[in-house]
């Protein structure tokens, strides 16, 4: 019997067939997988159906999945720049501390005051 040859386009469309429906499989895997993880931590009335969801209102559960929100503006900074700023509030609190917008106020008006008591 004559048996026909499959040439390269045939194998290609083949193979990406096969690549996509492993890629279906995988997705559905993960799909079933978050599913499974929802029921585990839903509670006994949230499966029941007793309970009526309203959309306004979320579950208890669904409440505690939630992290805070970090602060954006909230720099990550490290142990030099904590302890130079503690100092600087120490300083604060104990009256010694200048501002560098105020000492250099202080610079203008020095050399002003010395001319004019001259």
């Amino acid at each position: 019997l004559f048996k026909p040859r499959v040439g390269w386009q045939f194998r290609y469309r083949v193979s990406r067939y096969i690549d996509s429906l492993r890629q279906n499989i995988r997705e559905d895997q993960e799909r079933l997988k978050l599913g499974l993880e929802a029921i585990k931590r839903k509670t006994p009335q949230e499966l029941s159906g007793r309970r009526k969801r309203v959309l306004d209102k979320p579950f208890a559960s669904e409440e505690q999945e939630v992290a805070p929100p970090a602060e954006d503006n909230k720099p990550t900074v490290g142990w030099r720049y904590r302890y130079r700023i503690s100092k600087m509030l120490e300083a604060k609190a104990r009256g010694e501390y200048i501002d560098d917008e105020e000492e250099k106020r202080q610079a203008r008006l020095d050399p002003q005051r010395k001319q004019s008591g001259l």
